[in-house]
């Protein structure tokens, strides 16, 4: 397991008087609990249901723990394990909230 397994990030911006600003993500390739994929699409509609998140992570071992005791016991390996396979940092600017 990587050492970096499970550690969340968060992404800031810093303005130009030293405050910083909590920067939303967008996980393209979210699956809410119906099973939909909220994020997908970049339509102006679409746009309004997607489904933002603070923090990521690299590697995810915890979610593909099946058995309650699994991560107690430490013994028994993850079902299954997911990593990002890709990022993108893309900034984009509101024109309605510029000023």
């Amino acid at each position: 397991m990587p050492p970096e397994a499970n550690v969340f990030y968060e992404l800031y911006l810093q303005d130009s008087s030293g405050k910083l600003i909590d920067v939303p993500i967008v996980v393209e390739n979210f699956k809410d609990e119906d099973g939909k994929y909220p994020n997908e699409g970049n339509e102006v509609g679409i746009k309004e249901n997607w489904r933002l998140a603070r923090r990521f992570l690299i590697y995810d071992t915890i979610s593909g723990l099946r058995d309650e005791n699994s991560f107690k016991d430490g013994i028994k390996p993850p079902s299954y394990v997911r990593w990002a396979s890709s990022m993108t940092l893309k900034m984009t600017s509101d024109p309605k909230n510029a000023g």
